[in-house]
């Protein structure tokens, strides 16, 4: 402990000398000593009053550079402790990213065989789900670091109201689920249809809006990189998914990839 704090004293010191002793920094200490020289042998009251003006703004010059470039320095310090920290998450990331490719090769083993086992698969496919997740965790944790450095890398709301959104979502898809399943049910009488369909064509409209949000959610956020790529859009007209971006531009104006029709009526 000691070691480090007696290193860590050297450090700061070899830093300030090192600010002190720039050319410019050590003319300007040496211009105010010697005009303070001047103003101390100075016999004239007239004068006095000039050195005191010439005194205060080269010393207050001086303390700026010095107090600007300590700053300075300390941010380089801090960045470079950041950088450090950022590479050593991103060889993290390479690390798992290579586990995962092992494990996929891995897996194709078990499909290669006549009848593979469907629970075995199942298996596979969650534990490189839960890969992909500490991954994701690993990236989000790496921008959230550079947060008081890059304000918009605050991640914190971003996913609060990711993650209500979803909520909302899930909830949507059960009932649209069930609706769907009891529309098939011959049994119903006609008024009970009716009601089912006028909710169903509710939930799908309300799954298509809060899909939209999800959408607004990632441009205010974005920072250049795509923080979340499960977001997906839906078509009124076909009722597919198609991802932010692949929409097929006729004329300028934005169409269905899926089924061509226009995302704007």
């Amino acid at each position: 402990m000691s070691e480090s704090k007696e290193n860590s004293l050297k450090e700061r010191w070899s830093k300030f000398f090192s600010i002190i002793l720039d050319p410019w920094v050590l003319l300007l200490l040496v211009t105010v000593l010697i005009i303070f020289y001047f103003y101390r042998k100075n016999t004239i009251t007239d004068l006095e009053i000039f050195y005191t003006v010439i005194l205060a703004l080269l010393a207050s010059v001086w303390g700026g550079i010095v107090g600007n470039r300590w700053i300075k320095v300390n941010e380089e310090q801090v960045i470079e402790a950041r950088g450090k920290n950022a590479v050593r998450s991103l060889n993290l990331l390479i690390s798992s990213i290579s586990n995962i490719e092992d494990r996929i090769t891995n897996f194709k083993s078990h499909c290669d065989c006549a009848a593979p086992d469907p629970q075995i698969l199942k298996s596979n496919l969650e534990e490189v789900h839960e890969s992909l997740k500490t991954i994701k965790s690993i990236g989000y944790n790496s921008i959230e670091n550079w947060q008081d450095i890059l304000p918009e890398a605050d991640l914190k709301s971003y996913f609060l109201k990711v993650q209500e959104i979803n909520l909302k979502l899930s909830k949507e898809k059960e009932r649209v689920e069930f609706l769907e399943t009891e529309l098939k049910n011959t049994e119903l009488d006609k008024q009970k249809i009716g009601t089912y369909k006028t909710e169903l064509q509710s939930k799908k409209d309300e799954i298509f809006n809060l899909r939209q949000q999800l959408v607004n959610c990632q441009d205010d956020y974005s920072t250049g990189t795509t923080y979340n790529q499960e977001i997906v859009c839906t078509c009124r007209h076909c009722d597919c998914d198609y991802q932010p971006g692949t929409e097929v531009y006729i004329d300028g104006v934005p169409h269905c990839p899926n089924c061509k029709c226009n995302l704007s009526s």
